[in-house]
Formats: C-alpha cells, structure tokens, sequence
C-alpha cells in the first residue's frame, strides 16, 4: 500500500504545474498468434500515462476439421482479461509535419484467463511487461496512435505486438 500511495503522490507533483487533457478511446493489438481489444483513458501532459482494460483473444493452433461441410476452424485457445498501467514519454515532439511525435513506452499489465477473472483469482506468473515505439499523429480532438511493442508474458504467445489506438479529447478539458 505504501509503495501505490507514494507513487500517487509523484504522479501528483510530476502533474501539479501543467494542465492536463484527459483522453479516452479504443485501442487494438496484433500478436503472433491472437489478437485484443481494449478500453482506454489517459491523461497527457509531460509524461503520459494511461490506463487500458481489455481482453486478449489467443488462438489454438490446432485445426478442427469437419467433414461433413469442409470446413476449418482453429478456435480460441482462451480469452485473458487484462488490467494495463503505462507510462509514454516523448522522445521526438512536434518535429515532422502535422505535430506528430514518436514517443518511448513502458507497460505493466496483470491478467489472467477470462473464468479465473470472474472468480477473482490473479496470477503474478501471468503479469506482462511492455516497451516500446509509438507515433502519435493527432488530429483536432482526435489521436491515432501505432505502437511497435515487445512483451514478456506465459499466457500470450509471441513477444512482439502491433498497437492501432484511436482517442479522443474529454468534452470537459475545452
């Protein structure tokens, strides 16, 4: 507890001298061999942090054929529920056209299988950690965002993932 109220009030002090926007969206990731969609809201400012809530959809491998209709379907291995917390810094901001920006991003997520989340079991062995390269294009109200990330996880496979963020200004921060 005290490490989570201590990091509490670093993010409060990194934040205390800027205002801040508030964005939230949609975000999709590509990995080897699944694919996953989440919920996202972030607050912008010299570091951003954001928070995702999503599910991962991961593939079996293994085909099952029906003979009657010729037909293949790999299936779903297991979905994992994830809860991510990250950190993006700029590196490059406002240098090419349109004020687009690349930007360093760090991740931690917990998750497990979707039926072990609904029990509320989490498993230290299922936690994923992520870095990475974003480019940032925004647009009035609205950002896109493609992120090159590498991951460590057990329960997803591949270690290399494609992220398409869509996000949009909070109606309050105008």
């Amino acid at each position: 507890m005290k490490k989570y109220l201590s990091l509490l009030i670093l993010i409060n002090f990194i934040f205390s001298y800027e205002k801040l926007a508030f964005y939230h969206g949609a975000g999709i990731e590509l990995t080897q061999n699944g694919a996953g969609i989440y919920y996202e809201p972030e607050l912008m400012g010299k570091v951003d942090i954001y928070s995702k809530f999503g599910f991962h959809f991961e593939r079996s491998n293994t085909l099952e054929v029906n003979p009657y209709f010729n037909t293949q379907n790999p299936g779903f291995k297991k979905t994992i529920g994830t809860i991510s917390f990250g950190a993006r810094i700029p590196l490059i901001q406002n240098y090419f056209y349109n004020n687009m920006s690349i930007h360093l991003l760090g991740e931690l997520g917990i998750g497990n299988k979707f039926s072990s989340l609904i029990s509320g079991e989490l498993n230290n062995e299922n936690n994923r950690l992520l870095t990475g390269l974003s480019l940032e294009i925004p647009s009035g109200k609205f950002i896109k965002r493609y992120d090159i990330c590498f991951q460590t996880n057990n329960e997803i496979s591949g270690i290399f993932l494609i992220r398409i963020h869509f996000l949009r200004k909070s109606d309050n921060n105008d």
